[in-house]
């Protein structure tokens, strides 16, 4: 049986008409919280199992109606109706001819009997308890429930006795396998098994060699990245730099040489230049008025006029002695005039042969200087800074440089660990193909659990032709039927109780336990591929993970081990003809374990129709899916 619609009519979120469509394989009801995912779960197991109706929200004053839309094995379309204000079924056919739906049946019973036989023989109870799941049923709830179980409106269907016991419709025929070919089957599941468990050993080998390869790639990359941080440092050296590493560096004794030598040598020019400027004044003072020496002129002029006038002039007496006088005074005024310009002249010489002297002083102390700090002055040159501070500057520069390609040399050493950095590279490349052939083969570990389903299958049919003495199901005990996930008598206990499922015909009660156990096995190892702790049932139904009753553990795995028989369980009738309808049974699930539960859900759905219904996007991806409005 594949579901194709549901048409809800008066149901609330669902105000207006509203369709909800399903397709073959996996589908997904997506919505939020309040958008009516429950609803539609209510709805659906209200049809195909008449449950109660309490849990079912209804619009007031309006029609409240809903037509499920599906299609059997034998290709037919029907269609079951329910009017919830009238408490009318109808069950319709779709003619293929006009695609319109032919009515065929109004009575409840008749039409739970013909759904009776369209699904294997399972009763309306049947379905419920095997292909039917909800939070409620979970141990994580019932270790937060009040411990009312007597008005529980679903505990309450199994409580009560099932309408039809007995009588049920024998399973199809199954071919007869030959005791050789069973074997087989048992020794090929034995090592799918086998090889299932080494999956988890071959991922942490995997892991191990990631986190290898990881760490080598990091250890090149790092190194590959210091050595071009190094190449830039020497390329600043060469560019930069390159005095200090071909002419060297000034040391401490040097630069305090200098800075004494240089403290000496401004003392002496200090000293100096108090001395020239001395100098200086007292040859402004001894300055020589440019021009001619009026003096001299005028005592040479006198004394020659004085010598010729008494050829032109006849003088008497003792006048004549006047030009005798003007001669020796004019004479007199030139000698003096001579011989005192002739003493300031060797002043000044005097005085600038002194300052002259200071000078050269100044340049032989420079010369010493130069010459005692030679190398000093000619880093200061090459460099072309200004000074010697500037020049200490920029060796610190230089230092610093230095110690960080030193650093970075050292790291990349420390990094490398002797190795190289092709070996490094080569050993990374190994590790990478060693993973990608691992990788190859966990990518086989979906097709093997497929194959494990499949044999387990294989198991199933072939006990179950050989065991077929009884030809119907026994179905469940007519009384104190109880859902999984309920306890009997004590609502805060994490048990739950698988034992009405021993009693299904076509296994004795033990042979059924065991097949829950082992296919439990490798379901729950999926959810903790660690796990070595085998999943156990008691001959009442109670579950324990080795010796630790379900109780004791924690809600989410207490959940995971529920999943895990409950998905078990449901493989135990391939046979039967009905879609899992799953409403939200991860609340408690971690990332990790919801990935996997819906991954095992994928993988049943290639045989079964899959319905979740659920506020996680994680599923839909896969299938088919249905988002609802945002609700209320």
């Amino acid at each position: 049986m594949i579901l194709l619609a549901l048409d809800l009519y008066g149901i609330r979120p669902f105000s207006q008409q509203h369709r909800i469509t399903f397709k073959a394989g996996f589908n997904t009801v997506l919505g939020q919280n309040g958008s009516g995912k429950t609803m539609v779960y209510q709805v659906l197991s209200s049809i195909f199992s008449n449950t109660t109706t309490h849990n079912i929200a209804f619009e007031s004053n309006e029609s409240r109606q809903a037509a499920v839309t599906f299609q059997v094995m034998d290709g037919g379309i029907y269609r079951i109706a329910r009017d919830y204000q009238k408490e009318a079924w109808h069950l319709s056919q779709m003619d293929t001819g006009t695609k319109k739906f032919k009515t065929l049946e109004t009575d409840r019973s008749a039409i739970f009997q013909w759904l009776k036989k369209k699904t294997g023989g399972f009763s309306e109870n049947e379905r419920r308890l095997v292909f039917m799941m909800d939070r409620l049923r979970l141990p994580s709830y019932s270790s937060h429930s009040s411990g009312n179980q007597e008005h529980d409106p679903i505990l309450a269907i199994y409580k009560s006795p099932s309408p039809a016991v007995q009588g049920l419709d024998p399973f199809p025929k199954k071919n007869v396998v030959s005791e050789e070919e069973r074997i087989k089957v048992e020794k090929a599941l034995k090592e799918a098994e086998k090889e299932l468990d080494a999956m988890t050993e071959v991922e942490d080998r995997m892991l191990l060699m990631q986190d290898e390869a990881a760490a080598i790639r990091k250890r090149i990359l790092f190194s590959q990245e210091t050595e071009e941080k190094i190449n830039r440092m020497e390329a600043i050296k060469t560019e930069k730099y390159r005095i200090f590493s071909s002419e060297g560096m000034i040391n401490a004794e040097q630069e305090k040489a200098y800075q004494n030598g240089e403290n000496v040598l401004n003392m002496a020019f200090d000293e100096l230049e108090g001395e020239a400027n001395s100098l200086e004044a007292e040859l402004i003072l001894k300055h020589q008025p440019k021009g001619k020496n009026v003096l001299l002129i005028i005592g040479l002029v006198t004394a020659c006029v004085s010598l010729f006038l008494p050829f032109v002039v006849t003088l008497l007496g003792p006048s004549r002695f006047i030009f005798l006088a003007g001669f020796i005074g004019g004479s007199a005024l030139a000698v003096f005039s001579y011989f005192k310009h002739a003493r300031l002249m060797a002043a000044r010489k005097k005085l600038e042969d002194q300052l002259s002297a200071l000078k050269e002083r100044g340049r032989q102390l420079e010369k010493k200087f130069e010459k005692e700090h030679a190398d000093v002055l000619r880093l200061v040159e090459k460099t072309g800074v200004k000074d010697l501070p500037e020049l200490k500057a920029q060796q610190q520069m230089y230092l610093n440089l230095m110690e960080k390609k030193e650093t970075a040399i050292k790291k990349i050493e420390e990094a490398l660990s002797g190795e190289t950095l092709e070996g490094l590279e080569e050993k990374a490349q190994a590790l990478g193909r060693d993973v990608t052939a691992l990788q190859a083969k966990l990518q086989s570990h979906q097709v093997l659990s497929e194959e494990v389903y499949r044999l387990q299958e294989n198991l199933r049919e072939f006990e179950q032709g050989q065991e077929s003495s009884e030809p119907s199901i026994t179905a469940f005990p007519d009384a104190e039927l109880t859902a999984p996930g309920f306890p009997v008598s004590d609502s805060n206990s994490k048990s739950a109780h698988f034992s009405d499922l021993f009693n299904i015909s076509g296994a004795t009660p033990e042979q059924r336990r065991k097949r829950l156990e082992r296919d439990a096995g490798i379901i729950y190892r999926r959810f903790r591929p660690k796990n070595t702790r085998p999943i156990r049932l008691n001959e009442k139904g109670e579950i324990f993970v080795g010796e630790t009753p379900l109780k004791e553990l924690s809600d989410g795995m207490a959940d995971q081990v529920f999943l895990s028989l409950s998905l078990s369980a449901i493989s135990q009738f391939s046979a039967i003809s009905f879609p899992i309808l799953i409403d939200d049974p991860f609340i408690v699930l971690d990332h990790n374990s919801k990935e996997t539960a819906i991954k095992i859900l994928e993988i049943i759905s290639k045989k079964r129709q899959v319905i979740l219904f659920t506020a996680h996007p994680e599923s839909s991806e896969i299938g088919h899916t249905f988002e609802l409005a945002s609700g209320y």
